[in-house]
């Protein structure tokens, strides 16, 4: 039978913590303390944030540019549309800092005849990692600039937002980095060969840095139809954006 933790208190401030089913790193709302939700786990986090520099009252007029740039846009999308919902979330991501090294042998088989070629893939990444499971999220899209994070702190966050706890811990963001750059080797590896024969990858993980940033979720109507918005809380940006053809 599992176990069930029905009261988790903050071993900083004593506060009680607030989390949902599958969460695995809990953040108080009292002290911005993160802990794992095992306390029996040795824990050491590197937690920060990227600040909200685009609160409500700019949101819109961000919206409303968007909504005018481009040609295959409706011209009066800004003028009819009309927002249902925004909703600002504290998002949760590993930031994992690695060299990834991948050798390769493939066949070039789209000249005659076929040549054997040997090749290695070295690259350095800040690969990101959602802490959440199961959320479809633009996340190539999606840059987070180290250079811009502060240390996590609770009370630079607003009140009618969420801020989301991580569903995985590091080392499962590290397999899953993994998975992820060893697939994007395999592209890599494709567009010099046609068929991979053999195809090995090394890793050499440096930094983790857990890190929350704010993200805007923004539904709007347009001729009865809905349609969602990912606004960047930080850069302004629109990280993607639904509209009419």
């Amino acid at each position: 039978m599992p176990f069930i933790v029905k009261n988790v208190f903050c071993s900083n401030c004593g506060a009680p913590l607030q989390y949902e089913e599958g969460e695995n790193i809990i953040t108080c709302k009292y002290c911005g303390a993160t802990q794992l939700l095992d306390v029996s786990q040795p824990f050491i986090l590197d937690h920060s944030m990227l600040p909200l520099k685009y609160s409500e009252d700019k949101i819109d007029s961000l919206l409303l540019d968007w909504m005018k740039e481009g040609f295959i846009k409706p011209k009066d999308l800004a003028k009819k549309s009309r927002v249902e919902s925004k909703n600002l979330k504290y998002l949760p991501f590993w930031i994992i800092s690695v060299k990834a090294e991948t050798f390769y042998e493939g066949l070039l088989e789209r000249i005659n005849p076929p040549v054997r070629k040997k090749e290695s893939i070295i690259k350095e990444y800040d690969w990101r990692v959602l802490g959440r499971k199961g959320t479809s999220f633009p996340i190539k899209e999606f840059e987070i600039p180290l250079s811009r994070r502060v240390p996590f702190n609770y009370l630079k966050i607003p009140r009618n937002c969420s801020v989301l706890n991580s569903e995985i811990d590091e080392d499962t963001a590290k397999k899953i980095a993994e998975q992820e750059i060893e697939q994007h080797h395999k592209i890599l590896a494709l567009d010099a060969v046609d068929r991979i024969i053999d195809f090995k990858s090394s890793f050499e993980f440096k930094n983790t840095v857990y890190l929350h940033t704010p993200v805007w979720f923004i539904v709007y109507k347009y001729k009865k139809e809905l349609f969602n918005v990912l606004i960047d809380g930080n850069s302004g940006l629109v990280i993607k954006g639904e509209f009419p053809f």
